[in-house]
C-alpha cells in the first residue's frame, strides 16, 4: 500500500555559454584552464504532522479498599474510558500506534487476563498484558491491565468536516491489517513489546488504514490486582502502569 503525501522539491542549476569570434587580424587566444561549476538538488518530501490533542493520558484507579480484595485470586477493577484524538496538519495522513516502552515488574506473568466488565480478553504468552506495579521500586507486580482502542471515527478532508465510523484495525508488520469483535481474543490492542501495530480503516476496505485529518475515540482500560496474599498492606500501597505509545505514518 502506498500513500502519497505533498512534497515541496527544489531545483537549482545554473548554465553558462560564452561564443568568441575568430579572425586571422586577431588569433583566438589561449584557452584557459576549466573552471568548476556545481549544481545542487535538495527537497523534502513530508507527510504532514499528527500529533495526539493531549499529551498524556492518565487514568485514575483512585482508593482501592483492601477489604474488597478477594484473597486468592486477581480482584477485577472498574472499567475506566479516556477519549484519543489524533490530529493531522497539512493534509489527510495514514497513521499506525506502537507500543516504545513500558514499565515492567521483575517476574514476568504469563496468564491469560479477561476482564469481563470490558469484554476484554487478552490471551497467554502473547504480550498484551502490561503490569501495575508498586510506585516506590517499580519492580514489584501490584496488578494487571489491558487497554484497547473503541468507538473510533475519523474525519477526511473532502468529508467537510463529517467524520465516519472507523474500524480499529491491527498488524504485525504494517503491511496486512485485519480487524476482529472487541471481545475477540487481543483485538484493537497493542503488544508490549512493539511488534504490533494498530490502525484505523474504513468499513468499507477494512484492509486499507484510511487517511483523515482526524482521529478519534476511546481508550478502555481493564484492571485488575493481585490477590490480597500476594500483597504486603501495611501501610498505603502505591501502584501505578506507564506505557509510550508512538505514532508513525503509512
Amino acid at each position: 500500500m502506498k500513500h502519497f503525501h505533498s512534497s515541496k522539491i527544489l531545483f537549482a542549476a545554473l548554465a553558462c555559454a560564452a561564443g568568441t569570434t575568430a579572425s586571422a587580424a586577431n588569433p583566438p587566444a589561449a584557452a584557459s584552464a576549466p573552471t568548476a561549476l556545481n549544481v545542487k538538488v535538495s527537497g523534502v518530501i513530508s507527510p504532514g504532522s499528527c500529533t495526539p490533542t493531549s499529551g498524556a493520558i492518565s487514568f485514575d484507579m483512585k482508593k482501592v479498599s483492601p477489604a474488597s480484595l478477594k484473597d486468592d485470586a486477581e480482584t477485577p477493577l472498574a472499567p475506566i474510558v479516556q477519549p484519543l484524538s489524533i490530529k493531522c496538519d497539512g493534509g489527510d495522513a495514514a497513521v499506525a500506534l506502537s507500543v516504545a516502552g513500558t514499565v515492567k515488574a521483575a517476574i514476568i506473568s504469563e496468564d491469560a487476563l479477561n476482564h469481563k466488565a470490558t469484554g476484554i480478553s487478552a490471551g497467554a504468552k502473547k504480550g498484551y498484558i502490561y503490569d501495575l506495579v508498586d510506585a516506590a521500586t517499580s519492580a514489584t507486580r501490584i496488578g494487571r491491565y489491558v487497554f484497547q482502542f473503541r468507538n473510533f471515527r475519523y474525519t477526511a478532508a473532502a468529508a467537510n468536516g463529517v467524520a465516519a465510523a472507523a474500524l480499529v484495525v491491527t498488524s504485525p508488520d504494517r503491511a496486512a491489517w485485519t480487524s476482529a469483535a472487541n471481545t475477540a481474543a487481543n483485538a484493537a490492542q497493542l503488544k508490549s513489546d512493539g511488534s504490533s501495530f494498530v490502525s484505523f480503516a474504513d468499513p468499507a476496505t477494512p484492509d486499507v488504514p484510511v487517511s483523515a485529518s482526524l482521529f478519534s475515540g476511546d481508550i478502555v482500560i481493564g484492571a485488575v490486582i493481585q490477590p490480597k496474599s500476594a500483597l504486603t498492606l501495611n501501610n498505603d500501597l502505591a501502584f501505578r502502569g506507564e506505557t509510550t505509545i508512538t505514532l508513525s505514518y503509512l
